[in-house]
């Protein structure tokens, strides 16, 4: 479904974000919760790319 150049590409600015913005962010001001969920209490990650979803196969699932 997505091009594995692509895909490599989210995964590596991802990877820049998380050190050059959030874990700065973080290191000022901390987290505002200590865990993160849905109404159904289904804990969610903190960002969701692409990548989260490259074998996921539109007809079959």
């Amino acid at each position: 479904m997505f091009d594995t150049q692509e895909l490599d590409d989210i995964r590596e600015r991802r990877a820049e974000w998380k050190a050059e913005t959030l874990e700065p962010t973080l290191d000022a001001h901390g987290e505002r919760k200590e865990r993160f969920a849905t109404v159904s209490n289904h804990e969610v990650d903190r960002l969701y790319t692409p990548a989260d979803i490259a074998d996921l196969d539109f007809d079959d699932d």
